[in-house]
């Protein structure tokens, strides 16, 4: 039985359907904690809150979900018209005096000392985040807010629409793919002999790895650099010049000032101060890496006069690095890597950590591709999820976790969770199952740190449960998790080669692991690029407005990484993290330092020790934000 839809069936009506009942649920909800404000209760005053939450969340995560997966146009259209209506809704929740009138009346006149802290802990943040967003602004003021955050809700969807619907692709000639793998080019193979490359990453990163035509990487780089440039230029400036009105109308210098406020960085100079301080101490090893490419560089042209890489050419010359001096060949390593195999070995690891059980389930899918499973624990059935692994045209075209249904604690029992992980990984060919790239093994780890996180939990209170947590921690789970993509023990369980069945050899696994460091201080530094130009653009909006958002990044690329701005491209209209991490990117790296630190745990007590794995599983997993994250963290440690 499906917990959430008949997919086979859904349509443009369905989703109107849905919105509308999510809405006028969530008005009922409304009307009875308004009507509370004479003898306020937390069940009601305050929980209702999240009883509303949770409401427009469940059928804004399926919206989403279908907004950038679902092959119908028409489905996605709707979907896409709903989610600004839901946003809507819960945006003006912010302003509703009536609303927080009730919410005060319970926090002055309610009996708080028999909350448990949790409860506490979401009654102060319900209080501030009333007063933060700007109730107590003139009505004028306040209306300009909901302009303002009703437009930004329309800006995001339009933007992740554009890059998912931009089909851009490069023909090339058969000396132009020359280099890359026989599957490969038989699935990108015309019937007039010439080559379709689309900017999907299963097309894309191969090819600038292997094509041994430097001008044929040029134009596909210049074209991924430019996706969606065309529709989503224009939808950059206005957000972030409307996100800086937002934060000049609530009293802040920056929109970063407003949002880092109840993150755990507190302000934006710590966060500054955290990319400069990484940037000082990655520095010397990204020049060491940069020489050594220069080095592989010149050494394959035979021409030791060459000063410099080009950025099209950095894949190019650090896979011909891996190799020549490390021999490590990627072709070699992801026929051990076949997809399925790599899904059951992570439900391996799951059962081993976690004391958790996962099977492949019979539903209804939106697409051929998807399967859908169950999480055990102990018998007893804790989430659900979907795994859409493979690109296809109009999907969204990054890796990420969809949360559909969180978890909460109802009158009926616990409100079972239900995640989707939308991923691009190669997909099967005639002649060959989908095999993943070590890169891409540690994409699948990561998101399914995510899916953990969503499923794991045991927070009563949906706003606390899984993923919502503070940006620059939610990474913790995730990053925390790729390391079992790099532990041989680990391995030996799935790591198998795809027509043999051979276990990885022990001996490629020492030189993967021994070339895992090539490049990482370029890679640590394109990471705080990232990071910095989302504090820029959120944070010291005031001074560079005057600058085009490309000006901004050449400037930025020129000085924080060895690798000169391509002239005439437009990363930043495919910057996805820009909507959904607004002055929260540098969290990936925050977040890394205490997924190592959890991580070091179990280095020193095993990886597969079920005693660590349940501390974190009843830790940080189960509880999401219903304590404080620092505090969660070293609770586990």
């Amino acid at each position: 039985m499906n917990p959430i839809f008949d997919f086979k069936i859904i349509n443009e009506k369905h989703i109107t359907d849905l919105v509308a009942t999510a809405l006028s649920n969530c008005n009922k909800h409304l009307q009875n904690i308004y009507s509370s404000v004479e003898k306020p209760t937390f069940e009601v005053s305050v929980a209702g809150l999240d009883t509303i939450f949770n409401e427009a969340e469940k059928a804004l995560g399926l919206i989403s979900l279908m907004a950038y997966t679902h092959p119908e146009e028409s489905v996605r259209n709707a979907s896409m018209a709903g989610i600004p209506e839901l946003e809507n809704f819960l945006n003006n929740l912010q302003l509703d005096a009536n609303l927080f009138a009730a919410v005060r009346a319970f926090d002055q006149t309610g009996n708080k000392a028999e909350l448990k802290p949790f409860q506490q802990k979401f009654l102060k943040e319900t209080i501030d985040e009333f007063k933060r967003n700007g109730l107590a602004l003139k009505p004028e003021l306040q209306n300009k807010l909901k302009e303002i955050r009703n437009r930004l809700s329309e800006i995001g969807v339009e933007f992740e629409a554009n890059i998912g619907n931009d089909a851009g692709f490069l023909m090339v000639s058969e000396s132009e793919i020359e280099g890359l793998p026989a599957d490969y080019k038989e699935s990108h193979k015309q019937a007039d002999g010439m080559y379709k490359i689309d900017l999907s990453y299963p097309s894309f990163r191969p090819f600038m790895k292997y094509s041994k035509s430097d001008s044929a990487r040029k134009a596909l780089m210049f074209k991924f650099m430019n996706r969606a440039a065309e529709k989503n230029l224009s939808l950059v400036d206005e957000m972030i010049r409307l996100r800086y009105d937002l934060a000049q109308l609530l009293g802040y210098k920056s929109y970063a000032e407003y949002t880092v406020e109840n993150r755990m960085s507190k302000t934006p100079q710590t966060v500054w101060n955290f990319e400069t301080e990484l940037t000082q101490a990655v520095k010397s090893k990204a020049k060491a890496d940069y020489a050594e490419l220069l080095e592989a560089k010149r050494n394959y042209l035979t021409d030791f006069t060459i000063e410099k890489v080009e950025v099209w050419e950095s894949a190019f010359y650090n896979n011909l690095l891996l190799e020549t001096k490390y021999k490590v060949d990627n072709n070699q390593i992801k026929e051990y890597f076949e997809t399925n195999s790599v899904i059951e070995g992570i439900f391996k690891i799951c059962e081993k950590l976690f004391n958790v059980s996962c099977k492949q389930i019979e539903t209804s899918v939106w697409h051929p591709d998807v399967k859908a499973y169950e999480l055990y624990s102990d018998g007893t059935l804790k989430g659900v999820f979907y795994l859409d692994l493979y690109p296809r045209d109009n999907k969204f075209s990054h890796a990420a976790s969809f949360t559909l249904i969180g978890g909460k604690k109802l009158s009926s029992g616990y409100q079972i969770p239900v995640n989707t992980l939308v991923c691009n990984f190669p997909a099967p060919t005639a002649t060959k199952p989908s095999l993943l790239p070590h890169n891409e093994v540690e994409t699948l780890f990561h998101e399914f740190g995510h899916l953990l996180h969503c499923l794991l939990t045991e927070a009563e209170l949906r706003s606390q449960s899984g993923t919502n947590v503070a940006y620059d921690f939610v990474e913790t789970p995730s990053q925390m998790f790729e390391n079992w993509a790099w532990n041989y023990e680990s391995l030996q369980l799935f790591a198998k080669h795809y027509q043999t069945g051979e276990i990885m050899p022990k001996e490629l696994f020492d030189k993967m692991l021994a070339a895992k460091n090539v490049g990482s201080g370029m890679h640590v530094l394109q990471q705080i690029l990232y990071g910095t130009l989302d504090m820029t653009l959120h944070d010291r909006y005031a001074e560079v407005k005057h600058l085009k958002v490309s000006e901004i990044v050449k400037d930025l690329q020129n000085k924080i990484t060895p690798f000169e701005f391509m002239d005439g491209t437009h990363f930043e209209a495919s910057f996805g993290h820009l909507f959904g991490y607004a002055a929260g990117y540098y969290g990936y790296l925050w977040a890394l330092v205490y997924a190592e630190d959890v991580f070091s745990i179990f280095e020193k007590e095993g990886i597969f020790n079920i005693e660590t794995g349940l501390r974190l599983k009843n830790t940080i997993l189960a509880k999401g934000s219903s304590a404080n994250e620092y505090d969660l963290a070293v609770e586990f440690l």
